[in-house]
């Protein structure tokens, strides 16, 4: 049985909802099932075509919709894979992520269900659950941050201070300064405020960055 919540189709699903080009709207879709054709994407799509086009009532459009099922009813061949998608939640941008749950928060089940299906909810709790998980390493990250800030611990100091405190090369602090500095540009892109929250990190703790990817930040 095919899942329709899984994620990577549920992305492709609510991009497509923004698209107000019919047309556009059903080449999009369709350019998922052929960038992933297999049988389960094939009953997604089937599905979204027939449900969608029931929105228009114009007839030319809706046999734009119609045109697309008999091209997949047309080629089986292409979608008898029965391997589903591997992308894992984890590996989804916040943003799409956020686009999926706030679409699915909002939807509502008419006619064909008297409740939500058990499927949505469990499907919202894993969202909800990566969100929660995102947001967790995000508030420590930025308290990391805003310590550094106040605190300004390189002030007047050199990259050779820096080695003396912690006692070793200075190539060693210029390195940790080249892996901070990548970190930082996330977050400014002035070189001169990259380098002295990196040198501030560091000050504190040379190994600040690896500390920090070790967290999963």
């Amino acid at each position: 049985m095919t899942n329709k919540f899984d994620i990577l189709w549920q992305i492709m699903r609510t991009k497509a909802k923004v698209i107000k080009d019919p047309q556009k709207k059903i080449d999009y879709i369709m350019s998922f099932l052929m960038n992933f054709p297999n049988a389960h994407n094939k009953d997604r799509v089937k599905n979204w075509l027939k449900m969608t086009s029931v929105a228009y009532s114009d007839l030319l459009v809706r046999s734009h919709f119609n045109t697309a099922l008999n091209s997949i009813e047309e080629n089986p061949e292409m979608f008898r894979s029965v391997n589903d998608n591997e992308t894992k939640m984890e590996d989804i941008s916040n943003e799409d992520l956020m686009d999926v749950y706030n679409d699915l928060k909002k939807r509502k089940y008419g006619f064909q269900f008297k409740k939500v299906p058990v499927a949505h909810t469990e499907f919202m709790k894993q969202l909800e659950k990566e969100i929660n998980k995102r947001n967790m390493k995000l508030s420590k990250f930025n308290t990391l941050y805003e310590e550094i800030l106040k605190g300004g611990k390189a002030d007047g100091m050199s990259v050779q201070d820096i080695a003396d405190k912690w006692k070793v090369f200075v190539d060693e602090v210029e390195k940790q300064i080249a892996i901070g500095m990548k970190v930082e540009r996330e977050h400014t892109t002035d070189e001169d405020a990259q380098k002295k929250i990196t040198k501030d990190h560091l000050a504190e703790d040379l190994y600040y960055y690896k500390k920090l990817k070790t967290l999963g930040l």
